[in-house]
């Protein structure tokens, strides 16, 4: 195991893009202050079978994830810096993202501060701190999501640049990848969230995810920003905010846009 891999990392950002790190640094964490990290709880219910033995199963689903951290000084000059810092990084009715770098993989969920905790006993020893962030999606996510412009330009030249050609010269390449190979390496298939973002005229957009498809009946013009967006639990189809799912095409699939686990063409 390389000393990367040794490292356990804690990154907390909070809805106002600040950070609490958690790193060996300043704070540690002792060998027992990571709890909920690597389970799940999936809950099960069953009705008993009319006749014969054994029972049927009538639904499966895994709830919301408690994810607590707790963590030392390793310093104790600097326990009232640190504490007071603690102290003002995690407030109530925040929305925070939990990154964990757990033997040189890194991973994230997102959820909700429901318990924090400051030591608060003999002012001379280590300050330790405790906070809870429950995860309404008990799944860890990706660090390396896709989250790229699948059409770009390829700078060509650099300014100033002086020609003297009597035709022109490309200075540029619009590049569009009709195709993108994605990989899932989760374990469980990712729900879609498709931008669109006009600089001319475009008609009727459609994505294709291996193979299902969804199409919105209507026209772009530039700057305009539609967003196709399976991730809540109800689909949303926005046109510059604009609440537009009526225009889906009607042969298009609204529940099967997943990137799937393993290889995914988009």
């Amino acid at each position: 195991m390389t000393n990367e891999e040794k490292i356990v990392k804690i990154r907390v950002v909070r809805d106002d893009n600040k950070e609490f790190i958690i790193d060996g640094g300043d704070f540690r964490i002792p060998s027992n202050g990571l709890s909920g990290f690597g389970s799940l709880d999936n809950s099960i219910s069953t009705v008993s079978n009319a006749v014969g033995d054994g029972d049927q199963i009538t639904s499966e689903r895994l709830s919301s994830k408690d994810r607590t951290v707790k963590a030392y000084v390793r310093d104790t000059r600097y326990n009232v810096q640190l504490r007071n810092e603690a102290k003002r990084f995690f407030i109530y009715k925040h929305t925070y993202k939990l990154y964990a770098t757990y033997m040189g993989e890194t991973y994230w969920c997102e959820g909700r501060l429901v318990k924090k905790a400051i030591s608060e006993g003999n002012i001379y020893d280590r300050v330790w701190i405790q906070f809870t962030i429950l995860c309404p999606n008990p799944f860890w996510k990706s660090n390396s999501n896709f989250g790229k412009n699948i059409a770009s330009v390829i700078p060509m030249h650099a300014f100033p640049y002086l020609s003297t050609a009597e035709n022109g010269r490309a200075t540029g390449v619009y590049s569009y990848d009709r195709e993108v190979r994605i990989f899932n390496d989760g374990d469980v298939a990712t729900k879609v969230k498709a931008v669109f973002r006009a600089t001319g005229d475009v008609t009727n957009p459609k994505i294709i995810v291996n193979n299902k498809y969804v199409r919105i009946l209507t026209t772009l013009v530039a700057d305009d920003e539609l967003i196709i967006d399976f991730t809540p639990q109800i689909v949303r189809i926005t046109k510059n905010g604009v609440n537009i799912i009526g225009a889906t095409d009607r042969t298009s699939d609204l529940t099967e846009m997943a990137i799937a686990i393993g290889d995914n063409i988009i």
